[in-house]
């Protein structure tokens, strides 16, 4: 599938950048029958949650990166904040803890708790294991 995108896009003539643009965003672009509930919490409310027990992507969400880009859910995040380290960690674990969250910087914060509220994220009770040795559990869990 690859190879085959690759062979239409490069008969286009397309750099290598739109190329990694339009290859992510279509990898992580949600299925049609896929939405997201929006957290109608405040965002001060969010980012306390996410101070107390961190977060975790939501299982619908998709989020890839390459050496450059990060993309979330068909989008490609800002620019500025492509190179953030905590970003790709939560690309690979899916989760990011409440100590994680509290040394993110005011930007990451903001995008991060900003994902929260359009449902791409949940924040998290408490980020100690339990029984079963997994972290945290979403609000809405029993």
């Amino acid at each position: 599938m690859v190879r085959f995108a690759a062979q239409a896009f490069a008969r286009l003539k397309p750099d290598a950048a739109v190329f990694e643009s339009v290859l992510g965003e279509y990898l992580t672009a949600p299925k049609s029958e896929v939405w997201f509930e929006a957290d109608m919490q405040a965002p001060a409310e969010l980012r306390r949650a996410c101070d107390r027990g961190g977060l975790r992507l939501d299982r619908r969400s998709r989020m890839l990166y390459t050496a450059q880009v990060v993309f979330i859910n068909g989008e490609t995040v800002p620019e500025a904040m492509c190179g953030s380290a905590l970003l790709r960690t939560l690309a690979d674990r899916r989760t990011l803890d409440a100590q994680q969250f509290k040394a993110a910087t005011p930007p990451e914060r903001a995008l991060l708790v900003d994902w929260c509220a359009q449902g791409w994220l949940t924040p998290l009770r408490d980020s100690a294991p339990d029984a079963q040795g997994t972290k945290g559990k979403h609000d809405g869990d029993a």
